[in-house]
């Protein structure tokens, strides 16, 4: 299964998945809809809970105690059925991607080569990093 958390949705529109006029993972981390009703069955064996532009807005409006843990919660009533959940996050260390920190037992960051891009990596994340087992793919 895989999640969008990107307000682009643009890992959505390259599976095939609706992204309007459904629920999507917005609902679902707004407490609005179940990750059940989110998913989406795609033609190639995997299963989609997509995002689209509404996503953008979370950010703000998730500012109460334990957001930092809905889509774990989500994400529970559900691993059971997968071998893998990926989660596509923004590029930024906001409330979306500390959700996907929460919920990970693994993380992947990939990036391009050269030194730059390593010593990017904020020193606040060097604790997750090590309890997370953090991998980042140059």
């Amino acid at each position: 299964m895989t999640h969008n958390l990107t307000h682009t949705g643009n890992f959505s529109t390259a599976c095939g998945a609706e992204n309007y006029n459904v629920p999507t993972v917005y609902e679902v981390v707004k407490r609005a809809a179940g990750i059940g009703e989110a998913i989406q069955h795609m033609k190639g064996g995997y299963d989609v809970v997509p995002a689209n532009i509404m996503l953008a807005g979370a950010e703000q409006e998730l500012s109460q105690t334990g957001k930092e843990h809905r889509l774990k919660e989500a994400v529970s009533e559900v691993a059971g059925n997968y071998d893998f959940v990926v989660i596509d996050t923004p590029p930024s260390l906001g409330v979306l991607t500390v959700n996907t920190f929460t919920c990970a037992t693994d993380i992947l960051i990939p990036t391009t080569a050269g030194i730059l891009p390593r010593r990017e990596f904020p020193s606040s994340m060097k604790p997750l990093a090590a309890s997370k087992g953090i991998v980042i793919l140059v």
